[in-house]
């Protein structure tokens, strides 16, 4: 009888279940599961690791579901800069915001996060509104808010005319003293090598990097890159001619097979920033991309068509006839001139 007067007790004290669970526990989006008696519970709703006290998570953790679900799609080639440069804007931009719930950020926070910097430094400024943006949306469909701020705020933020960026470019005639600086430094071999195909071939930085043995045709002398590499992924692979020197050095990397053609010390690919600290060590004024603007300016003092080197550099080459023209007979003359490039700067 003692007993069951105790478990009668015991049932009454814990009422419609939130004495065991704790309400503010539970997402406001819980229900029961279909079929479940109204007053029955089962066991505690298990929290996710985002979802904070009680007005649910900061931004600063709202900010890293988004970043970890959007960061996958990504390509190899960016990712791992993209996921340091969204972590470098919540750390050194976005601090007034981290630990507040994102649930209370009003259109003034944001205002307030992003003035500062949209006229001085615009682009970044524009970026951290759309990260903002792409946090607030995800807000949304957990049940978190209602409204994202950001449009109301980027209808109120002054129109900034952004001045064109381009990168820092070595004249053409300095490319082969770089070259020979690389070529004598004491950086790793695949480094070394990594850099001087990139400078042959007028590739962009990680077309270089992230090349692989099943895109190079040794006997063919062609280095074809797919489109999932490139900057444009709808125009198609691109092939490259290699000439004698670019040839060589891709032999002086391996025998080939599977794979990339250069690693990093623990076998991954090499850092994205991998060629710019390169430079910076040998005191080298110029942006990696800049070696692209070295060719161009190359091909147009030597008297090269234009479209020769558009062609080279996987440029847009006008309509469709022009396109077509340009993976046909503009092939086999881009091999002449990738061979006195290298020639010139490779010496």
């Amino acid at each position: 009888m003692g007993r069951r007067r105790s478990r009668e007790r015991s049932y009454r004290a814990r009422g419609d279940g939130a004495a065991i669970t704790g309400s503010e526990d539970i997402p406001s989006s819980a229900s029961p599961r279909p079929g479940r008696q109204p007053g029955r519970t089962g066991a505690p709703a298990r929290r996710r690791p985002w979802q904070g006290g009680p007005r649910g998570p900061t931004f600063a953790a709202a900010f890293e579901q988004v970043l970890a679900t959007r960061a996958p799609s990504w390509k190899e080639g960016v990712r791992a800069s993209s996921v340091r440069s969204w972590r470098q804007h919540l750390r050194d931009y976005l601090g007034g915001l981290a630990e507040r719930p994102v649930a209370d950020l009003s259109s003034a926070d944001v205002q307030g996060a992003v003035t500062p910097l949209w006229a001085t430094k615009h682009k970044t400024a524009q970026k951290l509104l759309r990260r903002i943006g792409n946090v607030m949306q995800w807000a949304i469909t957990q049940g978190l808010r209602t409204d994202d701020p950001v449009p109301a705020v980027a209808r109120t933020l002054p129109k900034v005319k952004a001045a064109p960026n381009h990168y820092p470019a070595l004249p053409h005639g300095e490319v082969a003293g770089v070259l020979a600086r690389v070529r004598a430094s004491g950086a790793r071999r695949d480094m070394r090598l990594a850099f001087e195909l990139m400078v042959l071939t007028a590739v962009r930085t990680g077309e270089a990097r992230l090349a692989r043995w099943e895109e190079v045709d040794f006997d063919g002398r062609t280095w074809t890159i797919p489109p999932q590499r490139m900057k444009y992924t709808e125009r198609g692979d691109h092939q490259v001619p290699l000439s004698a020197r670019a040839l060589g050095v891709t032999r002086e990397a391996g025998a080939g097979g599977q794979g990339l053609v250069f690693r990093a010390p623990r076998g991954g690919a090499l850092p994205e920033d991998a060629f710019r600290e390169l430079l910076r060590l040998l005191g080298v004024q110029a942006n990696p991309h800049g070696f692209r603007s070295s060719f161009r300016d190359w091909c147009a003092e030597s008297g090269h068509p234009r479209e020769l080197a558009e062609a080279a550099l996987a440029h847009a080459v006008g309509d469709k006839v022009e396109a077509a023209y340009a993976r046909t007979d503009l092939y086999e003359r881009r091999r002449g001139v990738m061979e006195a490039w290298g020639g010139y700067v490779a010496g």
